[in-house]
């Protein structure tokens, strides 16, 4: 009878934490219409700027000769028999398409989330939908990365998944963004160094690896001027050409001036400790302050993720994280499109999540049946 109590109190609670998954899951719809009500109301016209751009070249046969705008108007120009001509008609639209595509993967993903991961989904589905799922290049960007999340899930061994994704990057950086040809080197080095995390434990090895992964993408990206000495010049002189270009609060502009490599390096590492810690953004008005959270909970997941014991499992994919994250400090010009540009890696943060936390019940649940068989 006892027994038969419990399993019926065991039963119901489990029936009742289903219903609030099912809430918490569902409450994702309000915050998208909220999300592209505030994008269309509350933006100034420099959001628009791109998407406004791609919208008048949209019905000519004008080709743009930055491949960074060209493929995007490429991509659209497929589905432009479509009765939509305004940036909220296409937002609606590629809203709609996105974001079952994302809902789609979050059930795949996992049945149950914890309360943190939905707050983390909430606010990344949020940035999402106001700046991404447009008809802007980031959307493009966006559809590119779920490529290799795919291949990621599959059963393939590691080596080839992240050889597929290497090989992605490195056709995009033909076609679409140039940088991409660090995210590519920078997937296969941070994959390696991650796997030297999970064959030998030990702190000192695991800060040397990292410390030469830098070192060794730094050494790739000053031998890129004898491969494309264009390119190199782009990507040493990116950040203060955006600077001066771009009409923003958040710009990160380099500490040390000029255009040597001796300058783009110490620039190079100085952002990335600001990137990862923008608390400068603290002083520029409270109405950063989610910002700040937003990152701050990302880089210190990564660095709880990679101190802890790593799976091969979700070694991929935090090692396609930190491939981006390294893309990202070379190329990014202000706060803003920082975070964007990591939301879009919201799948790869769940199965980081959700496997170190997999990881920790596992641990728990071992710890407490060794403590039943000693009593």
């Amino acid at each position: 009878m006892k027994r038969l109590l419990q399993k019926n109190q065991k039963t119901q609670k489990t029936q009742k934490t289903q219903k609030t998954q099912v809430a918490l899951l569902l409450l994702i719809f309000p915050i998208i219409i909220v999300a592209k009500i505030f994008q269309f109301t509350a933006l100034n016209s420099n959001a628009f700027g791109i998407i406004n751009r791609l919208l008048g070249w949209l019905p000519s046969d004008y080709v743009p000769s930055d491949n960074s705008y060209s493929f995007p108007l490429r991509i659209y120009r497929i589905v432009d028999f479509l009765p939509f001509k305004t940036a909220l008609e296409w937002g609606i639209f590629w809203a709609i398409i996105m974001n079952a595509v994302f809902f789609f993967i979050l059930l795949k993903i996992k049945k149950k989330y914890t309360l943190r991961e939905y707050l983390f989904i909430y606010a990344s589905m949020f940035i999402l939908d106001v700046f991404v799922f447009n008809i802007n290049k980031d959307l493009i960007q966006c559809i590119l990365v779920l490529i290799p999340f795919a291949i990621f899930r599959t059963r393939i061994k590691n080596r080839y998944k992240i050889f597929i994704a290497a090989s992605l990057m490195g056709v995009e950086s033909v076609v679409f963004r140039p940088y991409y040809i660090i995210f590519s080197a920078s997937i296969i080095v941070s994959y390696l160094v991650l796997e030297k995390r999970i064959s030998n434990s030990n702190k000192k090895t695991v800060v040397k690896y990292l410390l030469l992964s830098v070192a060794i993408m730094l050494a790739a990206m000053y031998l890129a001027q004898y491969v494309s000495r264009s390119g190199y010049n782009a990507l040493i002189t990116r950040r203060n050409t955006l600077a001066e270009d771009l009409d923003s609060a958040t710009v990160i502009t380099n500490v040390f001036s000029g255009d040597s490599f001796f300058a783009f390096a110490l620039n190079y590492v100085i952002n990335a400790a600001r990137m990862m810690f923008p608390l400068e953004l603290l002083f520029m008005g409270v109405k950063y302050i989610p910002f700040v959270i937003y990152q701050l909970f990302l880089t210190l997941s990564i660095i709880g993720s990679i101190k802890n014991k790593l799976k091969h499992s979700n070694l991929v994919f935090i090692a396609f994280i930190l491939g981006y994250w390294i893309m990202l400090v070379a190329s990014e010009s202000d706060f803003g499109t920082l975070i964007r540009h990591q939301a879009i890696l919201l799948p790869f943060y769940l199965v980081m999540f959700t496997s170190d936390r997999s990881n920790r019940e596992r641990a728990a649940q071992q710890n407490e049946e060794s403590d039943n068989v000693k009593e």
